[in-house]
């Protein structure tokens, strides 16, 4: 059995180390927008994919960041490949 002082200086421990934690588990925003190369203001739905790209569906394109800029993918009648609208409503990950 542990002593009576020795319960007390581990439930101390326990509460100072679930304090630390709580205080670094704040989450990090940074607002985006055209003018960090965003295609358009008006966001319809976003998704972070599992290899940590940020996905962003506008009115203008679907947009890609990568943390640092954005790849903006429109339609291009020319591309077989291109995106068929230019207006992206959901994102989903297969």
């Amino acid at each position: 059995m542990l002593s009576l002082g020795l319960k007390k200086i581990l439930i101390l421990l326990l509460l100072l180390c679930s304090c630390q934690l709580h205080t670094q588990t704040s989450p990090n925003y940074q607002l985006l927008s055209t003018a960090d190369g965003l295609s358009q203001g008006m966001v319809f739905d976003i998704l972070q994919s599992r290899d940590g790209f940020i996905w962003i569906a506008t009115k203008d394109g679907l947009n890609r960041y990568d943390g640092s800029r954005f790849k903006v993918f429109s339609p291009d009648p020319f591309n077989s490949f291109a995106i068929s609208n230019s207006e992206v409503l959901h994102l989903f990950e297969d």
